[in-house]
């Protein structure tokens, strides 16, 4: 019987990383080419404008307002997108996503309605420091690993 593969999004605006469950007892694995680092926010002006983009061809335009909560956002985003991919190849059963506040609700808000299904739960806690031998004690209540 194949065991059920929980997948845990560590997130914050800057960085981002994805660590595995394969089952009750069995502890959290770091996977390969699973982490993420937000770009730089763009220095502030007083308009709009727009940037090279660095994942496609072209430019972006970018939100008036505060730098720092646009470039969170595009990280949310990208972050969505990629855990999209995941689950249309069938990387993962469920997924439990850990954020501060701010970056949680720009992750709902960003997650398409298929990954939403997948999502078990939601950690409003940055656990991106804390050491993976160390995410049990931390996630005790969301999930036996």
């Amino acid at each position: 019987m194949k065991p059920i593969v929980t997948w845990v999004l560590l997130a914050n605006a800057g960085t981002a990383k994805i660590v595995a469950n394969h089952g009750p007892g069995k502890g959290f694995v770091e996977l390969d080419g699973k982490a993420w680092d937000a770009e730089k926010p763009v220095d502030y002006a007083d308009q709009p404008g727009t940037e090279q983009s660095s994942t496609t061809h072209g430019s972006v335009g970018l939100p008036s307002g505060d730098p720092k909560d646009a470039a969170e956002t595009l990280f949310a985003t990208h972050l969505a997108s990629e855990l999209a991919s995941f689950a249309r190849n069938g990387e993962f059963d469920r997924l439990i996503i850990s954020a501060g506040p701010s970056m949680l609700g720009k992750l709902r808000a960003a997650i398409p309605t298929r990954v939403k299904g997948m999502v078990t739960a939601e950690v409003d806690k940055d656990l991106t420091h804390i050491k993976i031998r160390d995410l049990p004690s931390h996630l005790q209540d969301v999930i036996a690993a």
